[in-house]
């Protein structure tokens, strides 16, 4: 036991002697290794291509095992800067890259070599290149933002236009009218401007024919934006003929009627009313219209406004406002709501009192006041043949006392022989007559016309229709004077001298009746209405006015915007949605370029250089 004890110490203590001599073998090889390097050290001229405070040329002592990354480091201790600066790399004179972290030996760096120290263009970006990207972000987020803008703030909100056909049926013509207004109205009430307009001159009650009024609205419709959505509403009003017609077979006015609105569903329009409208609510519409046209009834506080006077072919019209101020039964009187305003308006029509029709019953008078039938307000010379028919279907002359002139005299299919007298006095007299309303119920006609004095409640009245052709074309528009002395001259032509003074056989129609119609005109106005020489002055005698027709028509498409919903605003290209967000990026883009600009300016001015990373 002893024996083996002292022979495992003695190995134990011969182990730690032989790791005791290898120690120091291998700190004599390490030294000998580090001498060996000393004297293998060789000098490098490196030059720093940065700018300051990095910029310069050192000379540096260096082993061939140390790497490019080694000579980069000892560097940039030189410069007294142990913090590295990313994207460096280091080129030798042939301008050839060192590889980071292989030996100087292994890259054929030699005793002498100039080398040199620039950022890694494959791994850098230089702040001219992040200026450039700030540019065009600023630039393109300006631009999305400016466009997102214009088409959120400039292509929404417009109101679109409404439309509207109003289709005037009278008993000598018809005309159709094409109107628009904005959709946002004005207190409810649409601002109507005319736009198109067709004229068919024919009534409906004498040749009810739908054709030529499909065709009509089919052309005024072709002046509509080809916007397939728009289906302007249309309304026919029949006036005095049908009213007329409505009297004598009512039967017959209701299938024409009946054929029209068929006929007119096969357009592209939305059809809302297709009937005969009252002489009283023809005048109010005509009042509507004189008062809009002059822009009376549009303010923002009610002004003194227009009379109407109108004489149409069948019946003859007036209508003004009463004074709210005053203590007037209104009972009779219709209230209107326009432009955030309420009016009462009191209107009146006579049937049989419109030109063509009164000319007839005056006819029928003068035929039972003699036995030659000759006519004082048709010009000498003038002659032409009418069938008696004619009289006994006409609800304006057909009483119990001309029937009975009727059956003693010509028969019914017979023809009468009218010849023209051409004299002033005897046809001013026998209008008289025409218009005296005892005389009228004498003669037992149930259409009569009544005095009424209307100079007394408005100031200025708007004359139109017959009354402006007639009066304009003698030159009477200004002085009562001047019209009767134009009319005196004027009944007293020949009727040769009449067709001298015709240009188309369409004004020779006309002019035939206008000896009976001023001298008609004259005594309306004068001796019914109550205008003098004085009051004549205060009647404006307008067909026109800003390029709209004066008439009951314009003024039933101003009621009834009335009735129709107002129009919303047109949305715009991009929704509320979409551009919150979007201005919210382009701002966010724009800010942040803003400050990358400015901090690689302030760099720039100091003329330092800083990789992407250090942003």
């Amino acid at each position: 036991m002893t024996v083996s004890s002292s022979l495992g110490t003695s190995e134990a203590i011969h182990h730690n002697l032989l790791r005791v001599v290898e120690d120091l073998c291998q700190q004599t090889s390490n030294q000998n290794s580090h001498y060996e390097q000393l004297s293998n050290m060789y000098t490098v001229f490196v030059e720093s291509n940065l700018a300051k405070p990095l910029s310069g040329a050192l000379t540096l002592e260096v082993s061939p095992t140390e790497t490019a990354q080694d000579v980069v480091n000892n560097f940039l201790l030189s410069l007294q800067r142990e913090d590295g600066i990313p994207g460096l790399a280091i080129f030798d004179k042939n301008h050839r890259k060192l590889d980071w972290d292989t030996t100087l030996e292994s890259q054929g760096i030699l005793e002498g070599s100039k080398l040199y120290i620039s950022y890694d263009s494959q791994l850098h970006i230089r702040p001219v290149h992040i200026a450039v990207v700030g540019i065009i972000t600023v630039i393109i987020s300006s631009i999305l933002l400016i466009a997102a803008s214009v088409l959120f703030g400039a292509t929404g909100g417009d109101i679109p236009f409404d439309y509207g056909i109003v289709i005037d049926a009278g008993s000598t013509h018809t005309e159709i009218f094409l109107y628009q207004w904005s959709g946002s109205k004005q207190l409810g009430t649409g601002k109507v401007h005319q736009k198109s307009f067709c004229k068919n001159d024919e009534g409906i009650a004498d040749v009810p024919d739908p054709d030529t009024i499909v065709a009509c609205v089919r052309n005024v419709t072709n002046s509509l934006p080809s916007d397939k959505s728009i289906s302007p509403v249309l309304y026919l009003g029949a006036t005095g003929g049908m009213r007329l017609l409505n009297m004598s077979s009512s039967m017959d006015s209701d299938l024409i009627l009946m054929a029209l609105k068929y006929a007119l569903s096969t357009t592209p329009v939305d059809v809302r009313s297709v009937g005969i409208i009252p002489g009283k609510i023809e005048g109010l519409y005509s009042w509507i219209t004189t008062n809009f046209l002059t822009e009376t009834i549009q303010q923002e506080k009610i002004l003194d406004t227009y009379g109407a006077l109108d004489l149409g072919g069948a019946s003859t019209q007036y209508a003004y406002a009463l004074d709210i101020n005053s203590t007037k039964n209104y009972s009779d009187a219709t209230l209107l709501k326009l432009y955030g305003h309420e009016y009462y308006v009191r209107s009146e029509s006579f049937l049989c009192f419109g030109l063509s029709k009164a000319m007839d019953r005056n006819q029928a008078l003068i035929f039972m006041d003699q036995n030659e039938i000759l006519d004082p307000c048709l010009p000498l010379g003038y002659s032409a043949k009418k069938k008696a028919k004619s009289f006994f279907q006409n609800p304006c002359v057909y009483n119990e006392y001309f029937a009975k002139w009727l059956r003693e005299h010509p028969k019914e299919d017979e023809k009468i022989v009218i010849t023209g007298d051409g004299n002033y006095p005897r046809c001013q007299k026998y209008v008289q007559k025409l218009i005296d309303e005892e005389n009228c119920k004498i003669s037992g006609f149930p259409e009569c016309l009544h005095k009424a004095n209307i100079t007394h409640h408005n100031d200025r009245y708007m004359a139109f229709a017959s009354f402006y052709h007639i009066v304009t074309y003698l030159n009477g528009s200004g002085s009562l004077e001047k019209f009767i002395a134009e009319t005196k001259e004027f009944c007293n032509l020949t009727w040769d001298q009449v067709k001298e003074r015709s240009h188309s056989k369409g004004e020779l129609s006309h002019l035939l009746t206008y000896c009976f119609g001023a001298v008609y005109v004259t005594e309306l106005l004068v001796s019914n209405y109550g205008f003098n020489y004085v009051s004549w002055r205060s009647i404006s005698f307008k067909n026109r006015i800003k390029g709209a027709d004066v008439g009951w028509s314009l003024g039933y498409m101003i009621n009834a915007t009335n009735a129709i919903p107002e129009e919303s605003p047109t949305p715009p290209v991009i929704s509320l949605t979409v551009f919150v967000p979007l201005c919210i990026l382009c701002s966010i883009l724009i800010l942040a370029a803003v400050m990358l600009l400015r901090k690689t300016l302030r760099f720039i001015t100091h003329k330092k250089y800083y990789v992407l990373a250090d942003f």
